[in-house]
């Protein structure tokens, strides 16, 4: 699974405030969403004024059910103080546990390894995998040729580029590329998307590897997520209740595109040219209400988010925080640690320190009663 959460972020150049995506638990079977944060793309968000490259200093969870490790980032130069980063690294785990079926709740999920710089953990990642120093040294390198040609001043410095690199322009680097354009699609940020693409197809027209490469790495893609999408209906088929297709929704959410609806129809025009009648209204009724999830899946995602930013103003706006967190304790949850994280940190980049230290006071107090509370709900 997966999970986004939009936060607002003080631009440190203008000062302008922008509202951005942030994905904050990892599933290392993802390749798209995993590559984006090994190569520190996963957050990257740019200020709506400015266009100033941003990355929001968040806990992340990344687990992997394949290699059975769980790991958190909580880098301390988060503006975050320790207890509210702990109740936010728990109810990252929390999500993650209570999202997975029981019988992969295994132990080492319940406690993550945690690491206070991207660089360790990406380390423990690749040494999970068996990958080499030399391949990552190599990957660093296709990262700074890629830079290379987002850098070029003019179409003169970047066809003399491809000239000189054009050996290193291979398979490897192309797949790195791609990643970079997914992660740009992931993340929303459609104009970005589209000038890497179209640099891509630049570059792949105008060196000897670079078509080729192209066409291999997007047979490979469109083959895995076709796959992924046929498992993904094959599940809602079987699922016994709307319980069962609101947890695919929620771990699937990147898969129910435009493609994905063209697949179901296809297989109901499908069974209708064999006759099938019942397959095909089953398969209709089906499309319909995934679509109708998918929807209240978008609108509690909101919700949820609407109801922590609108606690916290209550807390904030209160003569007594202590007893309104106490009143809406159910309440205290994911999204509403990330709202009071966003707040933190736009006040301390604002300099703000006093607003900010109010703040990280309501977090370490609702830290200390969710505590109080665990234990009567063991």
């Amino acid at each position: 699974m997966s999970t986004q959460q939009s936060i607002t972020i003080l631009c440190p150049e203008c000062g302008t405030e922008s509202d951005v995506m942030i994905q904050d638990i990892v599933n290392g079977q993802d390749l798209v969403t995993k590559t984006a944060f090994l190569e520190e793309r996963l957050n990257d968000a740019q200020c709506v004024r400015c266009q100033t490259n941003i990355t929001p200093t968040v806990p992340i969870l990344y687990y992997d059910l394949e290699r059975e490790t769980a790991f958190v980032l909580a880098p301390p130069e988060s503006s975050l103080d320790a207890s509210t980063q702990n109740a936010i690294v728990q109810s990252l785990t929390n999500v993650l546990i209570n999202d997975l079926p029981a019988n992969q709740r295994k132990s080492y999920l319940f406690a993550p390894t945690r690491f206070n710089t991207f660089e360790t953990m990406v380390e423990a990642i690749l040494e999970s995998e068996g990958i080499t120093a030399e391949k990552r040294q190599l990957q660093a390198e296709k990262a700074q040729l890629i830079e290379t040609f987002l850098t070029s001043p003019d179409e003169a410095t970047f066809q003399k580029n491809i000239e000189q690199y054009d050996t290193e322009l291979d398979y490897d680097f192309f797949e790195l590329f791609t990643s970079y354009i997914q992660s740009a699609q992931m993340t929303g940020d459609d104009a970005r998307a589209q000038m890497l693409f179209a640099l891509r197809e630049h570059l792949a027209k105008s060196s000897s590897q670079g078509q080729i490469a192209v066409a291999q790495l997007d047979a490979k893609m469109s083959e895995a997520v076709a796959k992924r999408q046929e498992n993904l209906l094959e599940q809602m088929r079987e699922a016994r209740n709307n319980e069962q297709r609101e947890r695919l929704i929620a771990d699937n959410y990147e898969l129910l595109d435009f493609s994905f609806f063209e697949l179901v129809t296809a297989k109901i025009d499908e069974a209708a040219q064999a006759g099938d009648s019942e397959t095909a209204n089953m398969l209709k009724a089906l499309r319909s209400n995934i679509v109708f999830l998918k929807a209240e899946y978008e609108k509690k995602t909101k919700a949820a988010l609407e109801k922590g930013e609108e606690l916290f103003k209550q807390i904030l706006q209160s003569t007594t925080p202590d007893q309104v967190i106490k009143k809406n304790l159910a309440g205290i949850d994911e999204s509403f640690f990330f709202v009071l994280g966003a707040n933190i940190e736009r006040a301390r980049k604002q300099g703000q320190d006093e607003p900010a230290q109010a703040m990280e006071k309501i977090g370490q107090v609702a830290v200390a009663l969710l505590q109080e509370k665990q234990p009567a709900n063991a």
